[in-house]
């Protein structure tokens, strides 16, 4: 079994331990949210390929200095365009083989999306040291993680989807 091109999510939050997601992306609103961001010691951030006008908004903050992950990636051929731009990473929300398989062939960091053990237990095989569990909160939340994590050690897990300030603590206590 080979290794995937990890996605380090420990390295890549080393000094950041929460990642802003951009959702609703707006073009004008780009180079100010990413000066914000930086001025508040974000170095990371994730854009959602939600919207068409995401691929611009990528597009500028390129010239920023921070570090940008393309979320929500659901196709193959999106992989191509992140790679002209630059994107080294990506998040998806969903376990799909052929896209993994699509990442690693492009060099592209991709943390995939995972809801079940056996779509973990498919990651694992394919080489994949981290996974996304999403979406975290309506699957079960914290509770949800440590029964999922618990047979499977040798994953580390993303939880995304349904962390808010009401709940932080219980997250960040596993």
């Amino acid at each position: 079994m080979s290794r995937i091109l990890p996605f380090d999510w420990s390295s890549l939050l080393a000094e950041q331990p929460l990642l802003p997601v951009w959702a609703k992306v707006d073009l004008l609103a780009a180079p100010k949210l990413a000066a914000t961001l930086l001025e508040a010691g974000y170095k990371v951030l994730e854009v959602t390929l939600r919207q068409e006008q995401s691929w611009e908004v990528l597009e500028v903050l390129q010239s920023s200095k921070l570090i940008l992950v393309a979320g929500s990636l659901r196709h193959p051929d999106q992989l191509a365009r992140l790679q002209t731009l630059g994107i080294r990473w990506a998040v998806s929300p969903g376990w799909c083989p052929v896209l993994a398989e699509a990442a690693e062939q492009s060099g592209i960091g991709l943390l995939p999306g995972i809801s079940t053990p056996g779509e973990a237990m498919q990651a694992s095989r394919m080489g994949y040291q981290q996974v996304k569990l999403f979406p975290a909160k309506a699957l079960g939340g914290p509770a949800y993680l440590q029964a999922i994590a618990a047979p499977l050690p040798e994953l580390a897990f993303v939880a995304t989807g349904g962390a808010s300030e009401a709940n932080m603590a219980e997250w960040f206590a596993l």
